[in-house]
């Protein structure tokens, strides 16, 4: 099964704009890499994702193969859709699309909505505020 991550990353001047009173752009930027990184580390450890595409309005840099951003300079939602349609035509089985910057997110989250799109055509998780 051809598993793949989508995951959109924001416009670099509304990154963490709720923290701008405390923090400058470059700080809310640093944050927003480390947290998409933690998101990446998870997912590799999973060893079911095969492709991660990272959505974006701007162009930044990761160094790894199995990534690829993508630069789109239409807003975020139709950047999404065309991303999903890339997937679709590459093959791919599942399409997991997550936020990122979801914090403490664990390698066994993948395998648990892997899982459950075995028996359901969408998964939605909760917040646990």
């Amino acid at each position: 099964m051809k598993v793949n991550l989508i995951i959109p990353f924001k416009n670099s001047y509304e990154i963490k704009s709720r923290l701008s009173s405390l923090f400058n752009y470059e700080d809310r930027l640093e944050l927003s890499i480390i947290m998409l990184k933690d998101i990446l580390k998870a997912a590799f450890q999973s060893n079911i994702i095969s492709k991660i595409f990272i959505v974006s309005l701007f162009e930044f840099n990761i160094d790894n193969l199995n990534i690829e951003i993508i630069v789109n300079k239409k807003d975020l939602n139709s950047a999404l859709y065309d991303v999903i349609n890339i997937s679709r035509k590459l093959n791919y089985d599942i399409q997991i699309i997550i936020p990122s910057d979801i914090p403490l997110i664990e390698s066994e989250d993948f395998q648990t909505v892997v899982n459950l799109l075995k028996d359901y055509d969408i998964v939605i998780s909760p917040s646990c505020d």
